[in-house]
């Protein structure tokens, strides 16, 4: 009810990776079985900056999610949104998401083109994640 779109889409993930995996369909072409929390970064990053309630659930993916963030495990971007922000990823609480991270992907797409925030949480690269970050 209270779920952001982030966590539909993370539940939808977790459903259609089930669903392969008990077809036998990553067996059939030799993938890997995708690791899913690697995706939790995001998932608590979006969860927080969508303001929606922070329910058992949703509470759940924030605080798995922030954990990830907070022990290094996290994507270029939003380390780099740490950096610009002069957040410590260690000692991260979710008002730092909400009020200090998600602000400043919104404002890419206010100003100019929300391509620059998804480019900067799909980049890989530290060094570009700090150029699109500022």
């Amino acid at each position: 009810k209270s779920l952001a779109g982030v966590g539909v889409a993370f539940y939808l993930m977790l459903a259609l990776r089930t669903f392969l995996r008990d077809q036998g369909w990553f067996d059939e072409r030799n993938i890997a079985i995708p690791n899913l929390a690697e995706l939790l970064d995001l998932v608590a990053l979006g969860t927080v900056a969508d303001v929606v309630p922070l329910d058992a659930n949703n509470r759940i993916l924030t605080w798995q999610g922030m954990s990830r963030i907070r022990a290094g495990k996290c994507r270029p971007g939003i380390k780099a949104l740490l950096e610009v922000a002069n957040r410590d990823a260690q000692k991260l609480a979710a008002s730092d998401l909400g009020f200090a991270l998600g602000p400043r992907l919104n404002a890419a797409g206010r100003l100019d083109d929300m391509s620059v925030g998804v480019a900067l949480l799909l980049c890989d690269n530290i060094g570009e994640a700090r150029v699109l970050a500022n």
